[in-house]
């Protein structure tokens, strides 16, 4: 997927503030591990490093320009506050109901479309990215100080199936609106791809 020119300027000028970052500090605020010259976190249960100078960004999860700015929005953001374990809506966030219908359409209803008939295959991945099961939901540990629950209730007699996506009450802490709606779509982009080629 193409991304536009300012994007691609805001991915560079953000690299350039990284650079200046203390791999000590950030590990602290993050909850990453600190490495020589960097820091190494957790995306999804999948190890991220990145190298502040000289920059270099390496995972193992299909590269975007969008995962990398949306990983160090949080190396330069993310507070040293760990979760409350109060569950909130994405309409909860800072603006979050004006963005609402375009979380929902771009995550939930994504995933209430392509998760009837490949339960199974969900289930393996949300063992696959370490999520704790609880009836119909499932605790991601996103980022470390980030966890995300995720219900799914199959569809029923005339009910259609339905998902919703709540975030930890300290969300905005971490992370600004924006950032907070990419991270539903990244997760919804990564479930996508492993239910429809597996």
């Amino acid at each position: 997927m193409r991304i536009g020119e300012g994007y691609l300027i805001q991915l560079e000028e953000t690299r350039r503030r990284i650079s200046s970052l203390s791999p000590e500090d950030t590990a602290r605020r993050t909850g990453g591990r600190e490495i020589e010259e960097g820091i190494e976190l957790n995306f999804l249960s999948q190890e991220i490093k990145i190298t502040f100078n000289p920059y270099r960004f390496m995972t193992s999860l299909p590269y975007s320009e969008k995962l990398e700015l949306f990983i160090l929005h949080y190396l330069l953001f993310a507070r040293l506050v760990e979760p409350r374990g109060e569950w909130i809506s994405f309409r909860e966030v800072p603006s979050g109901t004006f963005y609402y219908p375009s979380f929902r359409k771009r995550c939930e209803e994504v995933l209430e479309r392509i998760i009837p008939g490949k339960e199974g295959r969900w289930k393996n991945l949300m063992e696959e990215w370490h999520a704790r099961e609880e009836d119909n939901s499932y605790h991601l540990q996103v980022l470390p100080r980030i966890p995300v629950r995720i219900s799914y209730f199959p569809p029923e007699e005339e009910l259609p199936s339905r998902v919703t996506i709540l975030f930890d009450s300290t969300i905005s802490l971490h992370l600004p609106t924006e950032d907070i709606a990419i991270m539903g779509e990244l997760i919804t982009g990564f479930v996508e791809e492993r239910l429809h080629h597996e």
